[in-house]
């Protein structure tokens, strides 16, 4: 199986569950979520994070929606993250985006 990158996703507004898990990402970060609904990417980011924000979670999302899409969909529901988890997160894709 060819896993896809953020390049073939970027341009999409929206994901579903199913893609995240099959691309790898934890399930107990996606345990209440219906796995075939269409999601706002950026939602699903912060939810995903807000759910369990581990490395492996962080570098997950990183890989598939790319680092700036990652701080975008951050920034933009910053009022709903705690400073821990945006700096942890923010740190975090520092260290994803020199080791790509």
């Amino acid at each position: 199986m060819v896993q896809k990158t953020y390049e073939t996703h970027h341009n999409s507004t929206t994901v579903t569950p199913r893609e995240l898990l099959e691309f790898g990402l934890d399930p107990a970060v996606l345990w209440n979520i219906d796995r075939d609904k269409q999601i706002n990417k950026q939602i699903m980011i912060v939810s995903a994070l807000k759910n369990g924000y581990s490395t492996d979670v962080i570098n997950k999302l990183a890989a598939y929606f790319g680092t700036p899409v990652v701080l975008k969909a951050l920034n933009k529901y910053r009022d709903r993250v705690s400073d821990t988890l945006f700096k942890t997160v923010e740190n975090q894709l520092k260290i994803h985006s020199h080791a790509a």
